[in-house]
Order: C-alpha cells, then sequence, then structure tokens
C-alpha cells in the first residue's frame, strides 16, 4: 500500500508539470495566433499534442493504481465529455469530423482516430484529454 501511495503520489507531481508544460504551450499559441504566425502555431499544436498523450498516459496509470488499491477513490472518477465523431475514408488518410466543435482533423490509420479525434477535443476546448469520450460513427473497414 505504501509502495501504491508512493507512485501516486510521485504520478501526481509529474501530472502537475505536464499541466504547467500545457498551460505554458497555450500561452505560446495565443501569442504565435497574436503574431500571425501560422507556422509557429502548428508546431506549438503539435508539442500540445504530444504532451497531451504524456498526459493522457499518466492519467491512465493513476487510474489503474486507484482500481487496485483505492477502489473507493475509482468509485469518485471525474466524468467524461462525450463527443460524436464522423469518420470518412479520403485516400489513404481518414477524415474526422467532430462537429460539436466545428472542427476536422485525420489520421493515417483506422486504429488512431479516436486518439487523434480525442487529442483534437482537448487542444481545442481545453478539457484533459482523459476526460474526453469519443463515439466513432462513418466508414469501417
Amino acid at each position: 500500500m505504501r509502495q501504491a501511495e508512493y507512485y501516486m503520489a510521485l504520478l501526481d507531481q509529474q501530472r502537475a508539470q505536464v499541466d504547467e508544460d500545457i498551460a505554458d504551450r497555450y500561452m505560446a499559441l495565443a501569442k504565435s495566433h497574436a503574431n500571425g504566425d501560422l507556422r509557429g502555431m502548428r508546431q506549438v499544436r503539435k508539442v500540445i499534442r504530444q504532451i497531451q498523450r504524456e498526459q493522457f498516459a499518466l492519467d491512465c496509470l493513476r487510474e489503474a493504481l486507484e482500481h487496485r488499491f483505492f477502489p473507493t477513490l475509482a468509485a469518485h472518477a471525474s466524468s467524461a465529455h462525450c463527443f460524436d465523431v464522423e469518420i470518412a475514408r479520403h485516400r489513404s488518410w481518414w477524415r474526422i469530423r467532430i462537429p460539436a466543435i466545428n472542427e476536422l482533423t485525420k489520421a493515417r490509420h483506422r486504429g488512431d482516430v479516436e486518439m487523434r479525434a480525442r487529442e483534437q477535443i482537448a487542444l481545442s476546448t481545453g478539457i484533459p484529454i482523459v476526460e474526453v469520450a469519443v463515439e466513432v460513427f462513418g466508414d469501417r473497414l
């Protein structure tokens, strides 16, 4: 139990650092947007998506520890925000449309569609990626 508590605290510290990194990147994104720097905006968004993947992994690890060692904490987990996602095959890509936020994105592989949609929603709305759930509709292979 002590090891589980230690790792929970460690994950919480890392999560706090990731949250700070994301906040800093959003500030950089706003600065790039204000300056009209489209290339800078693309680069910052790419970095934000990478940090969000790290955030998601940390949250999954923490959730697994909670479920295994602290089931009463796991019962009070935050609710997810669910978004419908429409996909369609377009040449060698999957086109992903998120009507609720009027966004489009794409993924190379079908297996990447859900995570890519979650990343885009988190980036656009500011909702932590772990709280984003998607329901995929459309073409399936």
